[in-house]
């Protein structure tokens, strides 16, 4: 039996099964741990301890170690296209990050500094002219868009109080922490890793389909066929920290009313 580390299992590993390698979680810092793994070199076989393992890319390029290796995910969206959609316009026509540090440990201080802790889309419209927001027509579903989506997302550490907020329907946002879960889990993105958006799967919203086709030109053009065009319905908060809540309207195509 040949005594390796875990650095020298991966290299070993990857040779053995290409693209991916079984590996440890990091830990929370982002650090590679360094257990110690057996290789029964007569028969091919592999033993490590302790047991979890979870399927990760191989160290080096796409790895997530670091913001120059940041590991290349497609986020899923099924039953999420408001909010995919509105990521897509946030990075693709007003130039928020698509490479983002996962932080979870950020998440509450992020939500409030954005001013989504503050449902801000939440009231009647005299509140609401007070903050500078409005709100999407409530559709005959009786579901009305007073929940905060915020991109960069509140996890990362990208996100705070120069994230983008958007206006959703609450049933909408609810789920969208089930499908962010899936994601890292999917990719084994654990705290402290980097990750690139390259897709938004399965989203059939007019700025996820440009994003995945790389087509900025929906971002100029003078309407977008959708139900609602979230290039009407986006804000910043503007206010400091302690101040009254005020959002500065960062939208581009006609603005709104706040009648």
């Amino acid at each position: 039996m040949q005594l390796l580390t875990r650095f020298s299992l991966m290299a070993v590993m990857a040779t053995l099964a290409g693209q991916y390698v079984q590996a440890y979680p990091l830990d929370g810092a982002g650090e590679a741990t360094t257990e110690v793994a057996t290789i029964n070199a007569d028969q091919g076989t592999t033993g490590v301890t302790p047991a979890p393992r979870r399927l990760v890319r191989r160290l080096g390029n796409n790895s997530g170690q670091s913001m120059s290796n940041a590991m290349d995910v497609r986020v899923p969206c099924t039953g999420q296209t408001d909010n995919c959609d509105q990521n897509a316009y946030a990075i693709l026509c007003r130039g928020a990050p698509r490479v983002l540090q996962k932080r979870s440990d950020l998440g509450h201080h992020n939500y409030q500094e954005s001013g989504a802790g503050h449902t801000p889309f939440k009231g009647d419209r005299s509140k609401l002219r007070q903050e500078g927001v409005n709100r999407p027509p409530t559709p005959p579903s009786g579901e009305a868009y007073d929940s905060a989506e915020e991109y960069p997302w509140q996890g990362t550490l990208q996100g705070g109080n120069t994230a983008f907020v958007f206006p959703v329907q609450p049933s909408s946002q609810h789920s969208q922490g089930s499908r962010i879960r899936t994601m890292y889990s999917q990719y084994g993105i654990e705290n402290g890793m980097w990750f690139h958006i390259t897709a938004f799967d399965n989203c059939g919203g007019p700025y996820c389909i440009a994003f995945n086709n790389n087509d900025r030109t929906a971002c100029s053009e003078p309407a977008v066929k959708a139900p609602i065009d979230w290039a009407k319905w986006i804000w910043k908060r503007a206010s400091p920290k302690g101040a009254k809540y005020w959002f500065d309207f960062m939208g581009t195509k006609g603005g709104f009313s706040l009648g």
